[in-house]
């Protein structure tokens, strides 16, 4: 399920945004910058993830559907994450883990 458009973001500039004054979080799978705003997320899934494009929008499927189950955990910031690691090596159950690792901290 896609994450609704009101809670992406989407322009380069509040990504980059983020990136540079947000306060980092990683975990094996994520990383993650969160800083106070409206509650918008990003998700990024490099190719080097993998060259399928339905695996890396699997992944991106994974976290926007945690991220509607965990919506109060994340509407008063803007969240930008980065998967990183190899599609092999990356389980669905690891995954969600280091979702929740994200915000324990």
């Amino acid at each position: 399920m896609a994450l609704k458009k009101e809670w992406r973001l989407s322009r380069k500039a509040d990504w980059e945004r983020i990136r540079k004054s947000g306060r980092r979080r990683a975990t094996p799978l994520l990383v993650a910058w969160i800083q106070d705003g409206e509650g918008k997320l990003a998700v990024s899934v490099s190719k080097k993830i993998s060259k399928k494009a339905v695996d890396r929008n699997k992944i991106k499927r994974w976290i926007w559907t945690w991220a509607q189950k965990d919506r109060n955990k994340w509407e008063k910031v803007n969240v930008a994450i980065i998967v990183r690691g190899k599609m092999e090596e990356i389980k669905k159950g690891e995954m969600e883990r280091c979702w929740e690792g994200i915000w324990e901290k």
